[in-house]
C-alpha cells in the first residue's frame, strides 16, 4: 500500500470521527441541556452508557479504515501469489 493511500485512509478515519463529534455537539440546545444534566428523555446517561455508545460508533467508523487496509492487504497477497505461479 502506498504512503498516499495510507494517509488518505487515515484522513478519512479522522474526518468521520470529527463529523460525528460535530453532529453530536451541534444538537438542539434542549437536547444538549439534557445531555449535560445526564438524563436524555428519561434515559440515564451513565459512564457505562457513554462508553458503550462510543464503542458502538467507533466500530462503525473503524470499518472504513479496516476495509481499506485489509482489502488492500488481501489484494496484494493475491497479486504476489499470481506472480509466483
Amino acid at each position: 500500500m502506498s504512503m498516499q493511500t495510507k494517509l488518505s485512509t487515515l484522513w478519512i478515519f479522522v474526518t468521520l470521527n470529527t463529523i460525528y463529534c460535530d453532529v453530536t455537539g451541534f444538537q438542539d440546545s434542549d437536547v444538549l441541556k439534557q445531555y449535560l444534566a445526564g438524563n436524555l428523555g428519561g434515559l440515564q446517561m451513565t459512564q457505562g452508557f457513554l462508553l458503550a455508545s462510543a464503542i458502538y460508533v467507533e466500530i462503525k467508523v473503524s470499518m472504513v479504515l479496516l476495509s481499506r487496509l485489509l482489502g488492500t492487504a488481501r489484494t496484494a497477497g493475491r497479486t504476489s501469489q499470481r506472480a509466483h505461479s
